[in-house]
This record gives structure tokens, sequence and C-alpha cells, in this order.
């Protein structure tokens, strides 16, 4: 009995965090702010799906990121941008890694009352406007329809520094803020564009 009492609580403790020594060493381990994330499979240098990730950590970004939605009071004239981490190996990888949607047209739903994301509209939902940026991206056209734009920086790209720097030279910021989840943490830069209309 105590040795299954053990074992449930080693199992439980996996679920949130590794471990496993084994599983350390044999897999890549992607930083996520405050914390590492155990990834068994990568493509390169990019996070490939969530589907490959070891343990429930990979759900503490959506909890960030709701954080941040509820803090910021999310409408449909804000334009949220996630740096495009597969935009040189598939068009549609990034919008699967971070958001969970295949097709490019699906739509991800925000509903404020319940602050949640959801794949389906219900009553207080709205669309989420999403972009994924990359360095030869041009977004000017794209800011005019929105009031704000929010870059995401979520943690895990190999190359988001060069991405988040094209960003900041080619549209700026107001303010930047950081959003944390246990170990996972995102900070979002924010760039009133109303004002400038």
């Amino acid at each position: 009995l105590v040795i299954y009492g053990g074992l449930s609580f080693f199992l439980l403790i996996q679920s949130f965090f590794s471990s496993d020594m084994l599983s350390r060493n044999l897999y890549r381990s992607i930083p996520i702010g405050k914390g590492e994330l155990i990834s068994t499979r990568y493509f390169g240098n990019y996070l490939f799906s969530d589907a490959e990730i070891y343990n429930r950590q990979y759900s503490y970004m959506q909890f960030a990121l709701l954080q941040f939605m509820k803090d910021v009071n999310y409408t449909e004239k804000d334009l949220l941008i996630f740096p495009d981490i597969e935009y040189e190996i598939r068009s549609d990888g990034t919008r699967y890694c971070l958001l969970g949607l295949w097709l490019e047209e699906s739509e991800l739903y925000y509903n404020a009352k319940y602050n949640r994301f959801d794949n389906y509209m219900e009553d207080g939902s709205i669309v989420l406007q999403t972009y994924f940026y990359n360095e030869s991206s041009n977004l000017q056209s794209i800011l005019e329809q929105y009031d704000r734009a929010f870059y995401i920086d979520v943690g895990i790209i190999s190359n988001k520094q060069r991405t988040l720097d094209a960003f900041l030279d080619k549209v700026g910021y107001d303010k930047i803020k950081k959003y944390r989840y246990l170990s996972w943490e995102i900070q979002v830069y924010t760039k009133n564009l109303k004002i400038e209309k």
C-alpha cells in the first residue's frame, strides 16, 4: 500500500513538473520564464506541437494568457500578435502550436464572462483577433483596423529576440507587462493605436 501511495504521489507530481531524471536527460528542455518544459519532439529549433509535450505544464501558457486577457479587458478592436515560430517550415504550424487550431478557417473565441477560450460561439463570446508575425511581415494596413495591438512573447521560441526586435523597430510599444502562471511567464508589449489614427 505504501508503494502504491508513493507511486501515485510521484505520478501526480509528474503531471505538473518533471522529476524524471531520465526524461530530463533524453529530451530537449524549453525555457518558459520561471522553469523549463520538456518536449519529446522538436523540429530544428522550433517547438513542433503540444501533442509531444511531456506534461501539463504546457497548459500554464493558456492560464497566463487568460490573466492577460482579463487584465486588459480584451475587445474585438484589439489584435493579439504572436511570434510566428514556424513560418520558415510551415505556414500553419504556429497557429496549431500556440492555440491548438489546425485549419486556417477555424476561429477561436474569448468569453470574458467566464474568462476562457472556446472553439465555439456562445453568449458573451467574441472572436479572438490574432496575427502571427515574422521579420518579413508588413503590419501597417492590418494595424489600421484596431485600437490596440499586443505583441505576446510566450517564451518558447529560439529566434524570439530577432522577431521581437523586428516588431519593435517597425511598430514600437507603449508599455511592457509580465504575466505568470506557476512556472510559465509571458511578456506582453502593448501598442495603443487609437491615438495615432
